[in-house]
């Protein structure tokens, strides 16, 4: 029996961003420290790189920028896994900072 990978942890975001100068009704539903689930009515194909610029609502409002690249495409919910190329020097410390105070994550069993 094959033992599971623990998925490090997430934060789920539902708020509206815009691709470039187009916005075509995409929702990022989660982030994680390596990328983000962008829920889409038209996916883009694997190895497509996005601008990236969405917010994410905690305490505060916090701006994530950056550059992602389509890893994998989903059918349901319709969407696609992002894999950050790179991001700001503040996306990085926000998504740490917010990351960190996820303590109640446990790894599955």
């Amino acid at each position: 029996m094959s033992e599971r990978v623990p998925r490090p942890p997430r934060i789920p975001v539902e708020h509206e961003y815009g691709a470039g100068e187009e916005h075509m009704g995409q929702f990022v539903t989660n982030v994680s420290r390596n990328g983000a689930f962008i829920r889409t009515k038209k996916p883009l194909a694997i190895g497509a790189t996005i601008d990236l610029n969405f917010t994410i609502v905690d305490d505060d409002l916090y701006t994530i920028e950056g550059v992602g690249e389509v890893v994998r495409m989903s059918a349901d919910p319709v969407g696609v896994g992002v894999q950050f190329v790179s991001l700001t020097s503040d996306s990085k410390k926000v998504l740490e900072r917010l990351l960190s105070k996820r303590t109640s994550w446990r790894p599955r069993r």
